[in-house]
């Protein structure tokens, strides 16, 4: 019987691992100023799935139903919650979450942090930033990374980047008292021309 309770275990933890694969990362795996490529997704509370760099369109409409706008201006889809912006070969290459998004609350990072957040908590799980700007009662971060040989780098600027194709940023608004308002994470292209003009 005891043996039978053990592998019925063992069954039910290896059953709950892979049916949680979209889950994120633990916290702990994270450290602020440390980047990785799980930073380039965003979680899902209510599907509990991820959206993130190089899925296909098909792969995000699988995890998340379909577009419920399309935002022509920046060549971006809106699905419940999120942003979705692809690039030429339809592959994500932007994420946001903002004010306008239908239910922001719904998505994360695989840092913990959503939207309302305050900036303590953003700056605790992210680390310093290589820009912080206040405009107002804004307050805006930005980190910008590398994927090289050694792993994720943060650059101190664009000018430190060796290639862009590898480069990403991650931008936050934080409004004052209601806290996280804004999340972009975008491959520099997207970054640097959101229009795509």
């Amino acid at each position: 019987m005891f043996l039978k309770t053990v592998i019925g275990a063992t069954l039910l933890a290896v059953s709950v691992s892979s049916s949680t694969s979209h889950a994120p990362s633990s916290k702990e795996d994270f450290q602020p100023g440390v980047f990785q490529s799980g930073d380039l997704f965003l979680y899902d509370s209510k599907e509990r799935v991820k959206v993130g760099f190089g899925m296909s369109k098909e792969e995000v409409a699988e995890a998340l139903g379909e577009p419920i706008d399309d935002l022509y201006a920046i060549h971006a889809f809106e699905y419940s919650g999120i942003k979705v912006h692809y690039d030429k070969e339809n592959k994500v290459n932007g994420l946001i979450i903002d004010s306008g998004t239908e239910n922001p609350i719904r998505f994360s990072t695989p840092r913990g942090i959503e939207y309302g957040d305050p900036l303590e908590s953003i700056l605790e799980q992210y680390g310093e930033p290589i820009s912080l700007e206040q405009h107002s009662s804004i307050t805006t971060l930005t980190y910008i990374i590398e994927r090289t040989d050694e792993g994720f780098l943060l650059r101190k600027s664009y000018g430190e980047i060796a290639d862009r194709a590898k480069a990403y940023t991650i931008s936050m608004n934080i409004d004052g008292e209601l806290g996280l308002s804004f999340i972009m994470i975008a491959d520099y292209e997207f970054t640097m021309n959101p229009r795509g003009l």
